[in-house]
């Protein structure tokens, strides 16, 4: 008997379920060390799919309460700042916003605009995904590749540009820069 080796099934189990767990196995001479287990968020449509399929909205909440966003923006900024390892003030020169206003921001005492949230994503460097992401967490909608003006962004966020490029590109086309 191998447990390292029999783990396999145990694995496309829980891929066949559909859990997203992230599972990390340290085997020394067949046996199993250590195991970790990492969690990752179910996908929206997993969560509205067990809304719909839920008698009990309540029971929902409680098993669900990993995958719930209960931070406000400014937490949510302060953990994209450490995952990304920036200071504010990296935000600030990489966002083209006013500086008190970005602190602001970080503070809670100012709530951004939809293209300011864009903007700290451009500050942030973050990728076309975590962008998403982002204005997700901030109540925004997503960029949506339908929209001119948020295809370009899309095109520009994911592609690596600087904010300056990416209102270079939005004027080229005669489309409103970010404010």
């Amino acid at each position: 008997m191998n447990p390292c080796r029999d783990l396999l099934p145990i694995i496309k189990h829980l891929n066949a379920e559909k859990v997203s767990r992230q599972l990390t196995f340290l085997c020394y001479n067949g046996a199993i060390v250590r195991v970790e287990v990492l969690h990752s968020m179910k996908s929206t449509d997993d969560l509205a799919n067990e809304i719909k399929e839920s008698n009990n909205i309540l029971d929902f909440l409680a098993e669900n309460h990993e995958e719930m966003q209960l931070g406000g923006l400014p937490q949510y900024l302060e953990e994209w700042l450490r995952e990304k390892n920036l200071s504010k003030a990296d935000v600030v020169r990489q966002s083209n916003l006013n500086r008190a206003y970005v602190y602001q921001i970080f503070l809670g005492r100012k709530y951004p605009s939809r293209d300011k949230v864009i903007a700290l994503a451009f500050g942030m460097g973050l990728t076309a995904d975590e962008t998403q992401k982002l204005l997700k967490q901030a109540g925004y909608r997503e960029l949506y590749p339908r929209d001119p003006r948020d295809a370009l962004l899309l095109y520009a966020v994911g592609h690596g540009k600087t904010i300056l490029e990416a209102n270079q590109l939005l004027y080229d086309n005669n489309i409103d820069v970010l404010e």
